[in-house]
């Protein structure tokens, strides 16, 4: 959303300040132009990049356009988490979180956790 927005940003500043100098802004809308810039940039990508690269480019867009899997609520559980951790560790030292990050399914401090046990568990299995 916010690559969106920066783009409508960058965009809005460039036509702007084009008009306030007196442009006219169908002076910059030239199909032969945009195809040659941009021609120019996608031969050089592919004349420097390897296709495992340029695959991984396409996906680092798409990846970019798609959005943060990330809501408030793993934010929130994530602090939780985290203020748990802490407490325990000032109120009881540090040996006290090892039976809990061992063994993080068994723990009644991560029992309610549900989506970081989840996380976890994706990580170390795949």
């Amino acid at each position: 959303m916010f690559v969106i927005i920066g783009y409508l940003v960058v965009f809005g500043a460039v036509i702007g300040g084009f008009v306030m100098h007196g442009g006219k802004i169908a002076a910059l809308i030239q199909i032969s132009e945009f195809i040659i810039i941009g021609g120019a940039g996608a031969g050089a990508l592919l004349a420097s990049s390897s296709p495992s690269g340029v695959t991984a480019i396409i996906k680092a867009v798409l990846g970019v356009l798609k959005g943060s899997p990330y809501k408030k609520e793993t934010f929130l559980e994530l602090l939780t988490a985290l203020f748990a951790l802490f407490t325990l560790a000032r109120k009881e030292g540090l040996l006290a979180l090892e039976q809990h990050v061992e063994r993080p399914e068994e723990s009644s401090l991560f029992g309610t956790l549900h989506m970081l046990l989840q996380r976890e568990q994706a990580f170390f299995a795949g």
